[in-house]
C-alpha cells in the first residue's frame, strides 16, 4: 500500500492511498524474467569462449572439429531464439491499441507454424493439424502468432521422440478454442495458476 500526504487547504490535508501490489508484483516477475534470460544467455556465451580459447591454443581437426562447429553452431541458434523472444516481446508491449482488434488469419499462420514445427521437430514427432479454415478472429496478430508458436514449440521441445502431437483451431459456442494436446510430462499444478501472468516461467 502507497499513501501520500499533501496539502490540500490552508488548515488540512490530503491522504491519497493506493494499492500497489499488483504493479509490485508485476516488477518482480519482470525482474525474474529478464535474469533468467541473462542466465539462458550465459550458457552459450561460456561454451562459444571455451571453444575458442581452445581453437585458440591449438588447430582444431577432423572429429574434434567438427564437434565444435556443430556445438557452436546450436549455441549460437539458442541464443538468436532468445534474442528474438525479447524483440517479440518488447514489440508487443509497444503495439498501438488500434491493432487489438485487426483481423487475424489464423488458420493461415497455423500452416507457418506446422511447417515450422516439422522443420523444428526434424520428424522425431509426428503431427495432425486440425484447422477450421473459415475461423477468423479480432486481436493483435503478433500476441496471437507468439502464444500460438510457443505453445506448438514447447510441445516439440518438451516431448520425447515418437511423440504424436495434435494442434486443433475449431469453432465452439461461446467463440474459437485453440489446442494443443500431446503425451509429455505437462505442467506441474502448481504452476498452472500463474501461466497468465507476464513474464512469469515455469
Amino acid at each position: 500500500l502507497e499513501i501520500r500526504v499533501m496539502p490540500y487547504t490552508h488548515k488540512q490535508l490530503l491522504m491519497v492511498a493506493r494499492d500497489v501490489t499488483q504493479m509490485h508484483q508485476l516488477e518482480g516477475a519482470r525482474r525474474n524474467f529478464f535474469a533468467n534470460v541473462s542466465h539462458e544467455l550465459r550458457t552459450p556465451l561460456t561454451v562459444l569462449q571455451g571453444y575458442l580459447e581452445m581453437m585458440d591454443e591449438q588447430p582444431l581437426e577432423g572429429a574434434v572439429r567438427e564437434k565444435a562447429l556443430h556445438t557452436m553452431r546450436e549455441q549460437t541458434q539458442r541464443m538468436e531464439g532468445l534474442v528474438k523472444q525479447l524483440l517479440t516481446l518488447s514489440k508487443i508491449e509497444a503495439a498501438p491499441t488500434h491493432l487489438l482488434n485487426e483481423k487475424v488469419d489464423v488458420p493461415m499462420m497455423l500452416r507457418v507454424v506446422e511447417r515450422e514445427a516439422q522443420t523444428l521437430s526434424q520428424k522425431k514427432q509426428t503431427f495432425t493439424f486440425e484447422i477450421d479454415n473459415g475461423l477468423k478472429v479480432s486481436g493483435n496478430e503478433d500476441q496471437l502468432r507468439s502464444a500460438i508458436s510457443n505453445l506448438v514449440y514447447n510441445a516439440v521441445n518438451h516431448t520425447p521422440e515418437g511423440t504424436h502431437i495434435t494442434v486443433r483451431w475449431q469453432r465452439v459456442p461461446h467463440g474459437a478454442e485453440f489446442s494443443v494436446e500431446d503425451n509429455g510430462p505437462g505442467i506441474a499444478p502448481e504452476h498452472i495458476p500463474r501461466l497468465t501472468e507476464r513474464f512469469y516461467r515455469v
